[in-house]
């Protein structure tokens, strides 16, 4: 009878693909984004954003909420991050696999026929999908804000 029901418990686990993970082999982390720079670009044209997040290596499809928008993987490298450590007596809770910290950097074009507003994309891996991300389409050019060098008092 027990034999019987750890069979049945193992065919349903593998119905609703729960498995085990074996020793020494890294959970399947799906990626995900956590910052991503400039904010938009202008409809017509095409721009390289900077896209930070993790497990963004093997980076599949960019998938957004309209057509017209198309993006190129430029590169992909590495964040080294310190490891983690538990506390004792600091740490409350389980050391979690994170995955591993990356950075992106994508070419978005965006045809005229593209609506301005704002727009979501998701980012597709071999590991999964991303969360939703926004971003914006505009009528008119984006400008990157260059923080001005304050003149000091023996120039004034």
């Amino acid at each position: 009878m027990r034999a019987k029901s750890i069979i049945i418990l193992l065919a349903l686990a593998g119905l609703f693909g729960i498995r085990a993970v074996r020793a020494g082999e890294a959970p399947a982390i799906p990626p995900a984004v956590t910052r991503f720079s400039p904010a938009g670009l202008q409809r017509g044209t095409s721009a390289t954003f900077t896209v930070e997040g993790r497990n963004l290596g093997d980076l599949t499809n960019v998938l957004f909420d309209v057509p017209g928008l198309s993006a190129r993987l430029i590169s992909t490298t590495d964040i080294p991050e310190p490891p983690q450590k538990i506390r004792v007596n600091v740490d409350t809770s389980a050391l979690v696999a994170r995955g591993t910290k990356q950075e992106a950097k994508l070419e978005i074009t965006a045809s005229k026929s593209v609506k301005p507003g704002i727009h979501w994309y998701r980012i597709q891996t071999k590991l999964g999908t991303s969360n939703m991300r926004a971003f914006d389409v505009g009528a008119l050019p984006e400008v990157q804000y260059v923080e001005r060098k304050d003149r000091s008092d023996s120039e004034a």
